[in-house]
């Protein structure tokens, strides 16, 4: 069995997730969250010694990373955009003057915010929805091939062992 330690270095505040082994070590480094997207950057180490399948796993790691850095830096910058859109009008429509508009952000009512959610939510409704099945169509993916490391690194394991013992 795997022992795990957990490291955090100082100067890149990044996370390391060590997985000791006598055969394969796998290194995963975790960054800060993207300013926009909220995603934590992964660089998944290679190592020489990787076979096909785990080199294999670990391109649909990273390719999946950075597509979910992608959806969600536009989503979110699409819901920036139009919470700014939504303001301005909310701020005309009450007829506030652009001086005063800062004191009075904090001061939009709950109801026109619970409009706001669910409007952009029904307007982006396809785009999450694609999101969603192609998010569990690569989870699955991963996770069969996870499964499939797994097992071939038992398998080599016990087969190297079992022959190791025999001569």
């Amino acid at each position: 069995m795997s022992n795990f330690a957990i490291l955090i270095t100082r100067r890149q505040f990044a996370i390391t997730a060590t997985a000791t082994s006598r055969t394969v070590a796998q290194r995963v480094y975790v960054g800060k969250p993207d300013k926009i997207s909220n995603i934590r950057p992964l660089a998944i180490l290679k190592n020489k010694n990787d076979s096909p399948l785990e080199t294999q796993l670990k391109e649909l790691q990273m390719d999946t990373q950075q597509w979910h850095h992608k959806f969600w830096m536009n989503h979110n910058k699409m819901f920036s955009k139009s919470r700014e859109e939504f303001d301005e009008k909310w701020f005309a429509k009450k007829q506030v003057s652009s001086s005063n508009q800062s004191e009075t952000t904090k001061m939009l009512e709950p109801e026109d915010m619970a409009i706001f959610h669910r409007n952009f939510l029904h307007n982006n409704l396809e785009a999450q929805r694609t999101y969603d099945r192609e998010w569990k169509t690569r989870n699955k993916k991963l996770l069969f091939l996870s499964a499939q490391v797994a097992f071939q690194r038992f398998y080599f394991k016990w087969f190297k062992s079992f022959f190791s013992r025999k001569s």
